[in-house]
């Protein structure tokens, strides 16, 4: 008698397509700034290109005012919109392998498969943590080729230690311009001032009929809001609980806290994007073939955070690459791939708070 052999190549080549707009909706929900950013359009999938152009408004015109009636008025030559600029995509990439051995033991499709996806999401657990500290972090400990993060576009300092710090996100001295450097306020105990403080960034980041829309905190710092507001408070983003992130309204964004990045930092983010809120959140199905259909996507520069994404050859914006066999090796070798860049337009619109001393209620 004799037994089938699995062609587990085949097996993966047919099932990889499969799997490919839930492993790309499992990356994109493993934080909350990404999850928010992608339900609420901001965020754009790119045609080629190795930078990304952002319009920014640095200056106010000198071309505005009133007259009055038969009152001459002169125009002044100026410049008016800048372009912040980020260049080269950030590549990371997972790999998962699978021994002939581990097939055969595991032998019929089914089981494959599963010890398969087992394999997958050792991955993908891995992958995720990795982008997602990178999107929170400052580039100041990470090579180059890592996505640069928030905390290099904000920074927690005053306006005028911004300006002297003279950082550039984009291309653009905070030196120079004041529109390009972030809010920051600190908080000295938090029962004492944290909720002034928290107001009265949030009021500083607020301009022309736009807010925050979402906040990211300290999990010991959410804590204290929660303590500060309870029993007062209980209304919530059901969408963002719903995919497992706990948070409370602040004013009117959520608010959430990341333990993996933040926790005993006692920071906190008032974020502002792109986008705005879609009801009923992301689905795998979205990202299927010719890439997101049925998402809001590319809704506009010119006020906050988006993200932006290499368009794959396989015309997702993750690619799963086919099984390969390493020479000289009784296993199976799978590849996935994935190009985010994280841009800015309005840092003046960005928020950030600490504590002057310890983390403390």
């Amino acid at each position: 008698m004799t037994t089938a052999t699995i062609d587990l190549a085949g097996l993966f080549a047919t099932t990889l397509p499969k799997i490919n707009p839930k492993v790309t909706y499992d990356i994109l929900r493993a934080h909350p700034l990404m999850l928010h950013m992608l339900r609420g359009g901001a965020f754009t999938v790119e045609n080629g290109g190795s930078e990304i152009r952002c319009p920014v408004v640095l200056e106010d015109s000198v071309n505005t005012g009133a007259v009055a009636k038969y009152e001459s008025f002169g125009i002044t030559p100026e410049d008016t919109l800048d372009s912040a600029r980020y260049q080269g995509w950030p590549k990371y990439r997972g790999s998962w392998t699978l021994d002939q051995t581990e097939v055969d033991e595991n032998s019929g499709p089914q089981k494959v498969i599963d010890l398969a996806e087992a394999k997958q999401n050792q991955t993908l657990h891995t992958f995720n943590a990795g982008v997602s500290a990178d999107l929170m972090g400052d580039g100041t400990s990470l090579p180059a080729k890592r996505l640069k993060g928030i905390e290099t576009f904000i920074e927690f300092a005053t306006e005028a230690q911004q300006a002297i710090n003279a950082r550039t996100p984009g291309g653009l001295p905070k030196a120079t311009y004041a529109n390009w450097r972030n809010k920051y306020g600190q908080i000295t105990r938090f029962g004492v001032d944290g909720i002034e403080v928290m107001n009265t960034t949030y009021r500083a980041c607020s301009s022309q009929g736009l807010h925050p829309d979402i906040g990211i905190a300290d999990d010991v710092v959410y804590g204290f809001l929660e303590k500060e507001l309870a029993p007062k408070q209980s209304l919530f983003d059901k969408d963002m609980a719903d995919f497992g992130y706990a948070n409370v309204m602040f004013k009117e964004m959520p608010l959430v806290y990341d333990r993996d990045n933040l926790t005993g930092t006692g920071k906190i983010f008032f974020l502002t994007t792109t986008g705005r809120t879609v009801k009923g959140g992301i689905k795998p199905e979205m990202f299927t073939l010719p890439g997101l259909n049925g998402m809001p996507k590319n809704q506009g520069m010119g006020y906050g955070f988006q993200l932006h994404f290499l368009r794959q050859s396989t015309k997702t914006i993750l690619r799963i690459d086919k099984p390969q066999k390493p020479v000289n090796q009784d296993a199976l070798v799978v590849n996935m791939y994935m190009n985010p860049l994280l841009s800015c337009s309005s840092i003046k619109r960005q928020g950030a708070i600490d504590f002057s001393g310890s983390v403390i209620y």
